[in-house]
């Protein structure tokens, strides 16, 4: 399977475009004072997701033009004793405390396990060096912070949690035209900071950034001379500018330089109730009535609390029950929006999946279930990551819904026009026209709800037992005979091809038309050897040069091929009756 790719979190960039750099032009002297310094991508921790590692810079040409601008930031992160957080904040640090592997001047060998800076004991947030022989950049998360979370990695530089189902971490290294390669790295700050109650350390983040801009005249630059000056806790500027004189050309240059030292301090305990480690003490208990995570720290909220958001975040396999546990039912109706419906309760759940494959739940159907059912819900609560399901919040809350439908409705549409292309070439209709079993339309709108390719595979197979296996080979093969020969060993997918070249298609229009079923069939023959599957060959016959990051997306692209495979069978019907 294709890794997972690093998703939006880490493309907060500022725009070089036109729109930007006026805008810039427009307050250049706020700019140069670091007025912005707490929006992103300048504050390192937005969205529950702290950036420890990041360098970037951006220019918008010649410096010697008068509306020229620029500016470079520099974002690293140490461990540092929890004791010492306090005194580490409170430094303005200059780029002079590094922790380097290697032999030092005392004739030692360095093996970068802690460094003393002004008093400061700085520890490895990260695992970085460059080979001594091949130059090449080798980065890795901290062994103890994965080995904590039990985190998942997969090649795209992904951590994800063994439980909650989350990305806990990212890293990959960043490469720039004219600077040695640098680390960029983001984790997520409730465990983070899980991570640092159990370890005793804090987070130290050190930011400096150098901001430049040219004036025509003083006055329009706006700033002046100021030497290194506190105008926050933990944050330092200073300003200058240069004259006409000393840059040779007509206006004046003014500079910006920003220090900033954020800290991060851990939990008061750690979060034992999301260890994937045997714990065999007592759990810190969250009262008689269920709790569910509602923000990125962690915190909890009962239902109906004035702490609890309109929706909540949940585990995939929270809706397992409901496709599976008689009684129980969830069908979307959308692609990723639907109801969930629990026996003995006339309340349904208003449910979607949003882009990082979570189930979001609206908290006030939650809270008209039962007391057992809530307590189920709540045992698959997980930190909020991603968006809020956009077809059901964009229905529910702005009353604009989006143009969707769910799996099985796209695929039913498009078998129903192929059986109306087909009739009069046929003399009778392609397929039987008997739907899958309520179950299995539930799992068809649903799709895949593990990160287990089994899943989709399944999948596959139940795709292709309705829409192929019930069209009609005698029907297929008395169209054919009397134009061209017909194996008796044909089935459904060559007999379709087989029409298609008999109603004077081309082969490769006939083969194009047919590959996505193709594709399929590969993943459906697999559901039975799953260790044999060629994903990368059934996913380039629907269209793809890889395999998708996850199941899921894998089902949804073969919802899709599937669709346009029907359409395009009944498009070639069509154009040569």
């Amino acid at each position: 399977m294709s890794a997972e790719r690093p998703g939006p979190t880490l493309e907060r960039e500022v725009k070089a475009d036109g729109e930007f750099v006026q805008r810039v032009r427009r307050n250049l002297a706020a700019w140069l004072q670091f007025d912005d310094r707490d929006n992103p991508p300048y504050h390192p921790s937005t969205d529950g997701m702290i950036i420890t590692n990041r360098t970037w810079e951006f220019d918008n040409g010649e410096s010697r033009l008068p509306d020229w601008i620029r500016e470079g930031w520099s974002i690293r992160s140490e461990l540092v004793p929890v004791d010492q957080l306090a005194d580490a904040g409170a430094v303005r640090w200059e780029d002079h405390a590094h922790i380097d592997v290697g032999w030092s001047a005392q004739d030692e060998f360095d093996f970068g396990e802690s460094v003393e800076s002004l008093g400061v004991t700085l520890l490895p947030w990260i695992v970085w060096w460059r080979h001594p022989v091949s130059d090449e950049p080798l980065l890795r998360l901290r062994d103890d912070f994965a080995c904590y979370h039990a985190l998942i990695k997969n090649s795209a530089g992904l951590f994800r949690h063994p439980l909650d189902d989350l990305v806990v971490a990212r890293l990959d290294i960043q490469t720039h035209p004219f600077f040695e390669p640098v680390p960029l790295v983001e984790v997520h700050e409730s465990y983070l900071r899980d991570f640092l109650a159990a370890r005793q350390f804090g987070l130290l983040i050190r930011v400096v950034a150098d901001r430049f801009g040219n004036a025509r005249t003083a006055r329009e630059l706006g700033i002046a001379d100021m030497d290194v000056t506190p105008i926050a806790e933990g944050t330092w500027i200073q300003t200058n500018t240069r004259s006409a004189a000393e840059l040779g050309f007509e206006g004046v240059m003014g500079r910006g330089t920003l220090w900033r030292s954020i800290t991060i301090p851990p939990y008061d305990r750690p979060r034992t109730d999301r260890t994937p480690w045997p714990y065999f003490y007592e759990r810190p208990a969250p009262g008689s009535t269920p709790q569910f995570l509602v923000n990125p720290a962690g915190d909890r909220a009962a239902l109906n609390s004035a702490g609890c958001p309109a929706y909540l975040h949940f585990r995939p396999e929270v809706l397992q029950k409901y496709l599976h546990a008689p009684g129980y039912r969830v069908r979307f109706h959308m692609r990723t929006w639907g109801r969930a419906h629990a026996p003995g309760n006339a309340h349904s759940i208003d449910v979607g999946i949003n882009s990082q494959g979570l189930v979001n739940a609206f908290a006030k159907d939650l809270a008209d279930q039962r007391p057992e059912e809530q307590a189920y819900w709540a045992s698959f609560s997980v930190t909020p990551a991603g968006e809020v399901c956009e077809e059901m919040f964009r229905t529910n809350m702005m009353c604009d819904p989006p143009e969707s439908s769910s799996a099985f409705e796209q695929l039913s549409d498009a078998l129903t026009r192929l059986n109306d292309a087909a009739r009069p070439r046929l003399g009778a209709s392609f397929h039987s026209g008997a739907d899958p079993s309520e179950n299995e339309i539930d799992r068809i709108t649903v799709g895949p709800l593990t990160r287990e390719w089994r899943e989709l595979l399944e999948l596959a197979k139940t795709l292709l037992g309705w829409l192929v296996e019930q069209m009609s080979i005698q029907n297929l093969r008395r169209a054919i005979a009397d134009r061209a020969p017909v194996d008796n060993a044909w089935k459904q997918i060559k007999l379709i091809e087989a029409l298609l070249l008999a109603e004077g298609v081309s082969a490769d229009e006939a083969s194009d038309a047919i590959a996505p079923l193709t594709g399929v069939n590969i993943l459906r023959i697999a559901a039975a050897h799953p260790a044999e599957a060629d994903l990368t060959k059934a996913f380039s016959l629907m269209g793809l040069d890889h395999v998708p990051d996850t199941s899921r997306q894998g089902w949804l692209r073969c919802a899709d091929s599937v669709t346009s495979a029907l359409g395009a069978i009944a498009g070639h019907l069509i154009g040569n009756s």
